[in-house]
Formats: structure tokens, C-alpha cells, sequence
């Protein structure tokens, strides 16, 4: 009787169940969404006599690797310290600064084949914090701090710290959103945010930075 029972449940499930999907494809999609949003936030520094502070890491052309053939924009960590706060709930994050160099249009330089830059341009620290999940959405950064110590730019051991407050703004595809830095802080005093561009391949795609050019006095 029970196997009886047992061939008219599987003859069921044959007949209302697609024939290329298993049960267990019907509940678990294929490929469940990942969520992702770009915090991408680029900073510079000056002395009041225009000289580029953040030069001497960038400069440096650290490597993890020592092996590694190519620059990836790292920053050597002993040098600096880097702690991100989120301001709208906890996200998991692996706070660390690049240097990259741009141009006066806040445009990404070329490099040559082991990564050093062509042409003359401003450094740049870089946090490139990407938040993400993989079934539901975050809630947007409405603010992040950046607790930054770097005594080779500050010339001291103090803490010193950038606000940045972000909207939402440009989403490419459905569950990808790149927020708008609408306002920054550095130290408590105002820094505008110009948009620019962190980064273009071989296919012309262009990705948006924010970048704060800071003075210091």
C-alpha cells in the first residue's frame, strides 16, 4: 500500500513540476540577487604652499607581493590607520586606503605596464568600500566616518576625521546602486565633493568617485 502511495506522489510531482527543475530549484533560485552599493571617496592633501602630502605613499609604489610585477594602488599599512563607521547600521567592510593619481579633471591617469603613471597629476587616498549581501538590500550609508591617522600627512599622531553624507543616485542593473556624496567633512570644517572618475578600462566603462580636495593650514 505504501508503495502504492509513493508512485502516485512522484506521478503528481512529474505532472505539475517542470521537468528541468528539481523541488528543490523551485524554493532556491538559480542565482540568487547580490546586492551591492559602491561608496567609492577619494581625498587629497595639500600644505597651504600647494604641495602634494600624500605623494610620498603613493610614490612609494608599495607591494604586498614583493613578487607582484604590477602596482596595485596600495598603501604601505604601517603607515597609516583607517577605521569606518557607519553611520545607518553595521556592514561588513575591510577598511584600507589606495593611492591613485589624477588629473585636474579628477579623471584617472594612464599607466604604464607596471602601473606607475604617466603624465603629471595629484594623489590621492582612496576608499573604495563596497557593501554588500546576498539576498536582501542594505540600508543606505547616510553617513560614513573615516577615522584617518597618517602622521606622513598630518605630521602628527592625532585622528583626524572625514564625514561623508550620501544619497542614492546612478543604479546600474537591478541590484547594483552607486550613492552620491553630497556633503563632507573634514576635521568639522565643509569640503564639496566633485564627482570624477576612479577608473575607465578597455571598454570605455567609467566608474564614479567622489573626490574631496583638502588644504591643509
Amino acid at each position: 500500500m505504501k508503495a502504492i502511495r509513493y508512485s502516485i506522489m512522484l506521478a503528481l510531482l512529474a505532472a505539475v513540476l517542470p521537468s528541468c527543475k528539481s523541488v528543490t530549484d523551485i524554493f532556491l533560485p538559480d542565482n540568487p540577487p547580490e546586492y551591492y552599493d559602491y561608496y567609492f571617496l577619494q581625498a587629497s592633501f595639500k600644505d597651504a604652499q600647494g604641495n602634494d602630502l600624500v605623494a610620498t605613499l603613493g610614490e612609494e609604489y608599495y607591494k604586498s607581493d614583493p613578487n607582484a610585477l604590477v602596482y596595485k594602488n596600495e598603501i604601505n599599512p604601517e603607515k597609516y590607520s583607517l577605521e569606518i563607521v557607519p553611520g545607518n547600521g553595521n556592514i561588513n567592510n575591510n577598511a584600507y586606503f589606495t593611492a591613485t593619481k589624477f588629473d585636474t579633471n579628477h579623471s584617472w591617469l594612464k599607466t604604464r605596464e607596471d602601473g606607475t603613471y604617466i603624465g603629471d597629476g595629484t594623489w590621492y587616498m582612496g576608499s573604495n568600500l563596497v557593501a554588500g549581501a546576498i539576498s536582501r538590500r542594505l540600508p543606505l550609508q547616510e553617513t560614513l566616518t573615516y577615522n584617518v591617522k597618517c602622521p606622513a600627512v598630518f605630521g602628527d599622531d592625532s585622528v583626524h576625521v572625514i564625514v561623508a553624507y550620501w544619497a542614492e543616485d546612478i543604479q546600474r542593473g537591478e541590484w547594483i546602486r552607486f550613492p552620491r556624496c553630497t556633503k563632507a567633512t573634514f576635521d568639522g570644517k565643509e569640503i564639496t565633493p566633485i564627482r570624477g572618475i576612479s577608473y575607465s578600462d578597455k571598454t570605455d566603462d567609467q566608474y564614479s568617485a567622489f573626490f574631496l580636495d583638502i588644504v591643509l593650514q
